[in-house]
Order: C-alpha cells, then sequence, then structure tokens
C-alpha cells in the first residue's frame, strides 16, 4: 500500500506502455515506505500527464461545458477534492496499464488473476477507509467510491472485489468490531486477506431475515458452531475471510440473527463451484457450506442478536458502492463507443 510521492520522478510526458509500467513500479516500490495518505500528493496533472499519450486514452467524463456549470450550480456533486482527483487518477493508471490488459484473459478463464488480486491491496485499493493504525490508507468513503468506478469503468468484475471488501466487510469491522476483532481482522483486510459478505439463502434471497443458518453458543467456551449453507456468495474464490450471519435464537426471529467474522481456512468450510455468469464472469459467485463450524467468542460482530441492524445498515453503503460500480461501467462503454463513432 504505497502511493508515496514521486513527484520528482514523473515525467511531464508518458508516451508508451513500458514508461507508464515502470512509473508504476516506482509508485508501488518506493526508496523509502511512507504512509498512504502522503501517497495521494501525486497530483492530477502529474497523473493526467501519464496518461496523455496513452495507446487507449479515458475521453473526458464530463464536457467543459457541463462541468463548469455544475460547479456553479451543483458544487457539492460535481467538485472534488485535491486528494479526491488524485486518486481518481492513480486508480485510472493503475487500471488502464495493469488491469486493462489481463480483462480478457481473466474473463475466459472465469477468475481472478491472483497478481491482480494482490495489486489491490499493494496499492491500497482494499484498505481504503481502514486507519493507519490498522495497515489501512485512513482515506474517505468517497475516495474507496471513486477507486470502485474506475477500476469498473476498466472491470467490473474487479470493481466487485474492492466494492463488497471495502464498503461491507470493512466497514462493519470499523463500526460495530470489538478492538480485539479489530486488531486481529483489519491489518489483514488491508494487506492480504480478501472477504466475502454472506447473507443471501436458497429461502431468504429477497427475505434475508428468513434465513434458515443457524449458530449454536457453546456454553463452556463461550464459542459458537455454524451450520447453514450460503448462496450466490461473490469473491468466495479468493476470500481469506468470510462475514457470516446466523441466527442464533430462532424463537426471537431476525432479532435473533448475529454476526461472525470466520476464516475461510476453518475446517468445515466447503466453497463449490461457481455459478456460470452471463457477464462478470471473472468474479466468483459461489455456494459456501458451513458445516459444525467453530468460531470464538471473540469472533463475533458486536453484539448477539443485532445482525440484522448491522447489515441493514453496512448494506445501505455497499449500495452506494454499487451505484459507483454502475457510472464505472456507462463510462466504460463511452469510453468505447465514442472513439468508434468518431472513426465509422
Amino acid at each position: 500500500m504505497i502511493f508515496s510521492t514521486v513527484a520528482s520522478k514523473v515525467p511531464r510526458r508518458v508516451t508508451n506502455t513500458r514508461q507508464c509500467n515502470r512509473l508504476l513500479a516506482q509508485l508501488r516500490r518506493p526508496s523509502s515506505r511512507q504512509t498512504t495518505r502522503s501517497m495521494v500528493v501525486m497530483t492530477r496533472r502529474q497523473a493526467s500527464a501519464i496518461m496523455l499519450k496513452q495507446p487507449n486514452p479515458i475521453s473526458t467524463s464530463l464536457p467543459k461545458t457541463y462541468t463548469a456549470a455544475a460547479q456553479r450550480n451543483h458544487s457539492s456533486f460535481a467538485t472534488f477534492t485535491e486528494d479526491e482527483n488524485a486518486i481518481r487518477e492513480t486508480a485510472r493508471l493503475w487500471a488502464q496499464t495493469s488491469l486493462l490488459p489481463k480483462v480478457r484473459s481473466m474473463d475466459d478463464d472465469a477468475k481472478l488473476d491472483p497478481d491482480i488480486v494482490q495489486e489491490l491491496f499493494d496499492y491500497g485499493f482494499m484498505g481504503m477507509e481502514i486507519s493507519e493504525e490498522h495497515g489501512g490508507a485512513d482515506m474517505s468513503f468517497t475516495m474507496a467510491c471513486i477507486v470502485v468506478e474506475e477500476i469498473a469503468r476498466v472491470d467490473p468484475s474487479v470493481a466487485i472485489l474492492v466494492d463488497i471488501h471495502n464498503t461491507l466487510t470493512n466497514n462493519a469491522v470499523r463500526f460495530w468490531g470489538s478492538d480485539e476483532l479489530k486488531n486481529k481482522w483489519l491489518p489483514r483486510l488491508a494487506t492480504d486477506c480478501a472477504s466475502s459478505f454472506c447473507l443471501s439463502e436458497a429461502s431468504s434471497g429477497t427475505d434475508a431475515f428468513s434465513m434458515q443458518s443457524r449458530a449454536t453458543k457453546i456454553e463452556e467456551s463461550g464459542g459458537y458452531v455454524i451450520n447453514g449453507t450460503k448462496l450466490w456468495i461473490s469473491n468466495a474464490k479468493e476470500a481469506g475471510v468470510f462475514l457470516v450471519f446466523a441466527n442464533l435464537d430462532p424463537s426471537k426471529g431476525y432479532k435473533g440473527i448475529s454476526a461472525f467474522m470466520i476464516d475461510a481456512n476453518a475446517p468445515g468450510i466447503e466453497v463449490g463451484k461457481p455459478e456460470h455468469k452471463l457477464g462478470l464472469k471473472a468474479s466468483s459467485t459461489c455456494p459456501v457450506t458451513f458445516e459444525d463450524v467453530h468460531v470464538d467468542a471473540a469472533d463475533l460482530l458486536g453484539e448477539e442478536g443485532l445482525g440484522y441492524k448491522y447489515c441493514i445498515n453496512i448494506l445501505n453503503e455497499g449500495r452506494i458502492g454499487i451505484a459507483a460500480q454502475q457510472v464505472g461501467i456507462a463510462k466504460g462503454c463511452m469510453d468505447i463507443a465514442l472513439p468508434y463513432i468518431n472513426e465509422r
């Protein structure tokens, strides 16, 4: 997670992909490790200079006349801070130079390239709002959505991973996790451990709170045993941890639902065969079965019986991330369509 300052190293214009790759290597491995906050000091002008002469440049998102009017009348929606513009250009640069060449092969193979997943961590895209204390970027929710948008502009399959990881799992742990849970999982979530959000089941899709998954408390140890099957779980193949919702007390209905952080390597977990989807093929969508999976008491998220509240609140954030993804997809379509219109 190393967007360190490289202002003195950034050329005014990078005229080929090889130069871009060299610059990204400098961004990724600086001579002296600095905080993630400092890496965004690469200004918009510097990042734009990098993209200026690329073979397939990204078109500007809005006409200048529209932008000017928006700044006058709707500044809160149309303008961004210097840091936000810098992180946008950095994400855009990475997506164009590192991600784009691998999009077709990942789609054909129906799986994410492990090197791409690792680069997401290396560049800090997987710990956007996690504090520096826990190894994260300590940035804003807006910045996280900007990164999701720019990655979706090139490959929405990768954007799904970034979105769910940042807006759902990371934030759930940040908002409601105990200090022990935060110290255990946030450093890993920021640096090397992808995550999945396990809510949906065969009998509880739109009515998620009618779930059949059960959590049984072990009175002697204070831990829990989880049983149940979750369906349509995004990123299941890549996940190192699952945020799982299960009912601890069915007699209370949805008020018995609790949430748990469960290591993907725990005995009793089986990730099934990925679904064959019409699109987003590189993103794994799988059933996940939990059979007598033991969970430590410390891996309970928040309080017993409040899982439904956590779910409702965190999904509100996740939906904004999905909206950012859709904006990115639309812009990506325009990036392809507009040059073709001018050429035909």
